[in-house]
């Protein structure tokens, strides 16, 4: 697309460029919880523990054009935006979008993050399960369609919080009189 020349129209699809997508590493934000299971039995035990972070999170996406595009005032589309599903990109369910003059919007979802685990832990052994919540960042290119046939190039930055939980288990210790 010439650069001079100004794209206009209603988005009316966008295709996802899923396989030239980054994603973050994950950076922590904050630790929602800890549960512990002491089994001093000879047989393994599973205890489940929810844990829940009262703050909310939120998860945004700014959709970011790289072409010059002149977007109706108030244009929705409906498309489907990249999400993180056990560390792959994949596109989520179908949501609206309402893009303005300007050449970028953003979407805030609140929700509140809890996890349940089970801590499963071997006999005579202590096994800890600490859940914390993660931040990534995904880069997906894009390509709009607008309704006259033009097409903008463009990129969208989506930000994600997944709570991830590491267990460590150590033996328990005999306490000596």
């Amino acid at each position: 697309m010439d650069e001079k020349k100004l794209a206009k129209g209603k988005v009316v699809h966008i295709d996802w460029d899923l396989k030239n997508a980054k994603i973050s590493d994950p950076s922590p934000v904050s630790a929602i919880g800890t549960a512990i299971n002491e089994n001093m039995s000879e047989e393994t035990q599973k205890k489940e523990s929810t844990m829940s972070f009262t703050a909310e999170n939120r998860d945004t996406c700014k959709f970011m054009w790289k072409d010059a595009i002149g977007v109706n005032a108030k244009a929705e589309v409906k498309t489907q935006i990249p999400f993180l599903v056990n560390g792959k990109l994949s596109l989520g369910l179908e949501n609206t979008f309402t893009f303005g003059k300007e050449k970028t919007t953003k979407t805030i979802r609140k929700e509140e993050v809890g996890s349940t685990v089970t801590v499963e832990s071997g006999k005579n052994k202590t096994t800890t399960a600490e859940t914390s919540l993660m931040k990534y960042v995904v880069l997906v290119p894009f390509v709009a369609t607008l309704d006259n046939g033009q097409k903008a190039a463009g990129e969208f930055t989506g930000v994600q919080y997944i709570d991830k939980t590491i267990y460590t288990s150590q033996p328990i210790s005999e306490v000596e009189d």
